[in-house]
């Protein structure tokens, strides 16, 4: 087995803490949905063509923030990163997925997905 270098282990770690947002940021309530209460970081939110890319949050026990784009066009959905942190504050996992291996998720009526499309893509 191929032992990986320390340096290589620190750079790794040091990438996925600089993808958690800031504690500046300016969330906003858009709902209750089955599993909590969810916001939206308005100052994340970036817009590229028909998509756009922001964090979001799910406050229920264990607590989770995520880099997700909406394609407003194709009403499809995908998560870019994930954060959860455990009941007592700890961070408990850090997910990130690259760009060719993104989940694409039809948006389901009445759900989160539905409520960041009708908010963020109504101009587009």
């Amino acid at each position: 087995m191929k032992k990986i270098p320390f340096v290589t282990l620190i750079s790794i770690n040091i990438f996925f803490l600089l993808q958690i947002p800031a504690f500046s940021s300016d969330w906003k309530h858009i709902g209750t949905f089955g599993d909590g209460d969810y916001y939206v970081d308005h100052d994340s939110i970036k817009y590229d063509g028909s998509k756009v890319t922001f964090w979001w949050k799910v406050e229920n026990g264990e607590n989770k923030n995520v880099k997700t784009t909406v394609d407003c066009n194709s009403k499809i959905w995908a998560i870019r990163d994930a954060v959860v942190y455990k009941p007592d504050g700890s961070l408990g996992a850090v997910v990130h997925v690259t760009e060719k291996n993104l989940e694409w998720v039809g948006i389901t009526l009445d759900s989160a997905a539905d409520k960041w499309h009708k908010i963020l893509c109504k101009d587009k």
